[in-house]
């Protein structure tokens, strides 16, 4: 079984991941900037994208893996934020459809979600932890504001085209959500052309700012 992990920041991805790793035999492929820390400078403008069809490599070589977060990340990241400078979310696109025998779908695609006082208090306290003051803890969190609803919007969209393989729920107490997600029972996932030409449509018919509070 593989399964995939999304949500804003501070939803649990990474906790539950690991729980799922530890006790019940998953292998855990960590975010781009967990697994490759050290960015060249400067930057080729694909070289993101390609460490991600890395982790695609790595769920691939495992009976049971878990994607803590989504390969294709760069492709709405940059479509909710387009005016931070990022690669145009169709040229991210354009690179994965170059390389799409190498994008990998997992079994089941997971969207956690929690309610966003339980978010902005979870992101504080690991701020605090790793030794950040508040003002740097509010000036990452300003960075991600307006990320729900745009992203909620997607998965919803998401959802509806596929509901066998897209599930999205409150992320509650953490061996209940686990229990959940073991008991889950998924469809067939789409194949990653029908897929990414499916983002591709849905993204270009959808505007991010639409969808913020």
């Amino acid at each position: 079984m593989h399964i995939l992990f999304e949500g804003a920041p501070a939803t649990g991805k990474s906790t539950l991941a690991k729980r799922l790793a530890a006790h019940h035999g998953f292998y855990r492929v960590p975010e781009v900037n967990e697994l490759f820390p050290t960015r060249p400078v400067p930057e080729p403008q694909y070289w993101y994208c390609a460490r991600q069809l890395d982790r695609c490599r790595r769920a691939r070589q495992h009976s049971k893996s878990i994607l803590d977060g989504d390969p294709l990340q760069a492709v709405w990241f940059s479509w909710i934020y387009p005016e931070r400078g990022f690669p145009a979310w169709s040229q991210s696109l354009d690179y994965f459809e170059s390389q799409i025998d190498s994008v990998f779908l997992p079994n089941g695609y997971i969207h956690l979600r929690v309610d966003e006082s339980v978010r902005y208090e979870r992101e504080r306290v690991r701020e605090r932890d790793r030794g950040h003051s508040h003002e740097q803890f509010l000036s990452k969190w300003r960075r991600y504001a307006n990320f729900s609803g745009p992203q909620a919007a997607l998965i919803d969209a998401m959802r509806r085209e596929f509901p066998e393989w897209v599930f999205s729920f409150e992320a509650a107490e953490l061996a209940d959500t686990v229990q959940k997600i073991l008991d889950l029972e998924f469809g067939a996932a789409p194949s990653a052309a029908d897929f990414v030409g499916w983002l591709r449509d849905w993204l270009s018919n959808h505007y991010a700012t639409d969808y913020r509070t």
